[in-house]
């Protein structure tokens, strides 16, 4: 799947986009998802298992060849920290299609960082495929082909564009060899503090 990134408003937002990337490249095979984001800084390669509940993650630009392992604890401290309350959920009537798929329409609100934020999710019954942990919204019984971030006057789309199914080798779903794995914990002490 091929997602686009946009975002409306002035030319301080295609520096944003410039720099975060404008397109998100989405592989799945079973149970295991890849998503990889070119930026300016190098591509961002994120592995996520749904089976061994494990992400990893890691660029394309890193010299040291690192990989971060988070857990299914490690991502929900990272989500607690965003989100102040669950959302609220409203399931609409409105239904168009996204890259051939039939998706519904659901907004969600919620407050992050102290702030308020409205998301409109287009979401499809017809790819059995779970959503990222970040995306993985109570209510959502389905795969989002789209969500529009609105805040202030300059909302964030992202979209998915295409969808092909062509079977994909094993080795575009796990870390390189010459990349070392390291815990997010691990990750996060200052250096010299690695391990227990």
């Amino acid at each position: 799947m091929i997602f686009e990134i946009s975002i409306k408003g002035s030319d301080e937002d295609d520096r944003i986009l410039e720099l975060t990337g404008k397109e998100k490249i989405i592989y799945f095979k079973d149970s295991v998802v890849r998503t990889e984001q070119k930026t300016k800084m190098g591509t961002v390669i994120t592995i996520d298992n749904f089976k061994t509940k494990e992400r990893y993650s890691y660029s394309e630009r890193d010299d040291d060849k690192v990989a971060m392992k988070m857990s299914v604890n490690d991502m929900n401290i990272v989500l607690d920290m965003s989100f102040a309350h669950l959302p609220d959920f409203e399931l609409t009537k409105e239904t168009k299609r996204i890259a051939g798929y039939k998706c519904k329409k659901a907004i969600i609100t919620i407050n992050a960082y102290g702030e308020h934020k409205d998301l409109v999710i287009w979401f499809t019954e017809d790819i059995a495929l779970p959503n990222a942990p970040e995306y993985n919204i109570k209510g959502i019984k389905g795969y989002i082909m789209e969500m529009v971030f609105s805040t202030d006057e300059r909302p964030m789309t992202i979209k998915c564009v295409w969808v092909d199914a062509t079977p994909l080798p094993d080795h575009l779903f796990s870390v390189p060899s010459d990349y070392t794995i390291k815990s997010m914990p691990d990750l996060m002490k200052p250096a010299g503090k690695v391990g227990n």
